[in-house]
């Protein structure tokens, strides 16, 4: 990732399936973003692998599954539902502290009013309750080197009640804080855009 005035201004992203199936590779900035998968999908000219989606801005963030790492808000937050603190061990070269909690979707809410769950709603109602249960590694420098987040969410979308639970675990591990990125679009040449695709028959 790349940061610029305290923000997420690009993100360089390589997906791989724990089943080792093709991986994928996504670039965003602000105002668009790239896909690539490998191998290619065959909708794609020859010789363009990538795929442009302009617009909307995109929303960039470091984020660990609901909850927001680049805002600071957010993680004051977290970081006042610890009930566990206690030294940790060292990441990226780093010794860091442990703290452990849990917080609701709601509760983010509060402190980021931007903050979305699945199908862009807001958390109300069932959807605020939802516990997260967390964990996080920070060093000195109060950067997060890990963390590892927790919740069951409905299925379906807020406001419908379902028994049904999508258990979601998401655990990230930061390190190179402070090193230059210079994150860059793929080469004009390789992108292919809504224009190159061919018409449905």
């Amino acid at each position: 990732m790349q940061f610029g005035k305290g923000k997420v201004v690009a993100a360089d992203v390589i997906y791989r399936d724990s089943k080792a199936k093709p991986e994928s590779r996504v670039i965003r900035f602000p105002d668009r973003w790239y896909t690539r998968e490998y191998p290619p999908k065959e909708s794609l000219p020859d010789g363009k692998p990538w795929f442009l989606y302009p617009g909307p801005p995109n929303d960039l963030t470091l984020a660990c599954g609901p909850i927001e790492l680049s805002h600071p808000a957010t993680l004051k937050a977290v970081l006042a539902t610890a009930t566990v603190k206690r030294p940790a061990g060292t990441y990226d070269k780093v010794r860091t502290t442990f703290y452990q909690g849990r917080i609701t979707l709601g509760e983010l809410y509060k402190a980021n009013s931007a903050f979305r769950v699945p199908v862009n709603a807001k958390p109300v109602g069932e959807y605020a309750k939802i516990p997260v249960t967390w964990k996080l590694w920070l060093g000195k420098d109060q950067l997060v080197r890990r963390c590892r987040s927790s919740y069951a969410r409905p299925i379906i979308v807020p406001g419908m009640h379902s028994d049904e639970r999508f258990r979601h675990t998401e655990d990230i591990r930061l390190s190179s804080w402070g090193t230059k990125a210079n994150i860059q679009p793929p080469p004009t040449d390789q992108v292919a855009t809504y224009d190159d695709l061919d018409p449905p028959e």
